[in-house]
């Protein structure tokens, strides 16, 4: 009997290495005048932890910041709340951020991933598939769908089940390779070594 794959990389905002691709970064634009451009990694009472587009990790205090997106605002607190094992109200902030911004990928499947780590596989393929109609190189939501499949594999239909795991793992392998993500690579390759 196969072992289920643990859920270590179904946050679209989980990274495997230091080099970031910025598909979802915002622009934020200081009370002095400035944009800085990034991605926004933690928030915390008094300032937020941004990965900027040149590479350095920001901390920025609220009060030196004058706008920035609302979507990207639920989008972490949907990834606090995950975090915190609140799964049902990290849907809600992530519904928030689509709300805002019906075209964020990474929104839709964080809501799979929610749903999914509350035994919903059903709601979890809907969102997964809903976030690679918006992004078809969503890598996080392929990997997703290769996990739920492998998972169900182990239940029923195992043939088809496992067949349709590997075709998703494969297509997550392919767009981490052209990414330059060796140890999602790796990671990917011992989940095909199960199948």
């Amino acid at each position: 009997m196969r072992k289920k794959i643990s859920i270590t990389l179904l946050l679209s905002i989980l990274f495997f290495t230091a080099k970031l691709t910025l598909t979802y970064a915002e622009d934020i634009i200081l009370k002095s005048g400035k944009t800085v451009t990034g991605r926004v990694l933690k928030r915390e009472k008094a300032c937020l932890h941004l990965f900027s587009s040149s590479g350095v990790l920001l901390s920025l205090a609220y009060d030196d910041i004058a706008d920035f997106g609302g979507d990207v605002l639920n989008f972490n607190q949907g990834v606090n709340a995950y975090l915190d094992d609140h799964y049902s109200t990290a849907i809600g902030y992530f519904k928030k951020a689509l709300a805002i911004n019906p075209n964020y990928g990474a929104a839709y499947n964080n809501i799979g991933v929610s749903y999914y780590s509350l035994g919903n596989h059903n709601r979890a393929l809907v969102y997964y598939n809903k976030a690679l109609a918006i992004d078809p190189q969503l890598s996080a939501a392929y990997a997703n769908l290769g996990i739920l499949y492998y998972n169900l594999g182990q239940n029923s239909n195992e043939r088809e089940n496992l067949a349709k795991a590997k075709y998703y793992f494969e297509a997550a392998r392919k767009i981490f390779l052209t990414d330059g993500n060796g140890n999602a690579v790796a990671w990917i390759d011992e989940r095909l070594k199960r199948i």
